[in-house]
């Protein structure tokens, strides 16, 4: 992966703009014009058919997941000078992932995966 930035070209879209649409995602991308630093943020959302089946796997997927932040909460300080923060939500679907990272993007898009995926498997 590349995230370089690029000099700004004199047509900035002012909005971001959609570079890539499949069934199993959408890229949007604007550059910043205001302070040119690089940005991301990243939103997964796990599926689960049993993630809203009956109040018991209801509050099995609440348990998993606030199991899952504490787990992540010991690097969660350094992830955070890092400069990434993240969010945890259960939803009536799964679990949405939200992660904004700014500053050097490719460190910290490795720290984040590299923490979500060994916190996953234990």
């Amino acid at each position: 992966m590349n995230f370089e930035i690029f000099p700004l070209e004199n047509d900035t879209a002012a909005f971001p703009c959609l570079i890539k649409d499949t069934a199993m995602s959408k890229v949007w991308f604007k550059q910043d014009d205001k302070f040119f630093l690089p940005k991301a943020c990243l939103n997964f959302e796990f599926f689960s058919p049993f993630a809203y089946v009956d109040p018991l796997h209801c509050n099995m997927a609440y348990l998993y997941l606030e199991l899952l932040k504490d787990s992540l909460n010991e690097y969660a300080y350094a992830a955070e000078l890092a400069g990434l923060n993240y969010d945890l939500q259960n939803t009536i679907y799964g679990m949405y992932v939200s992660t904004q990272i700014q500053g050097n993007i490719k460190f910290t898009f490795l720290l984040f995966c590299s923490l979500f995926v060994s916190s996953l498997q234990t």
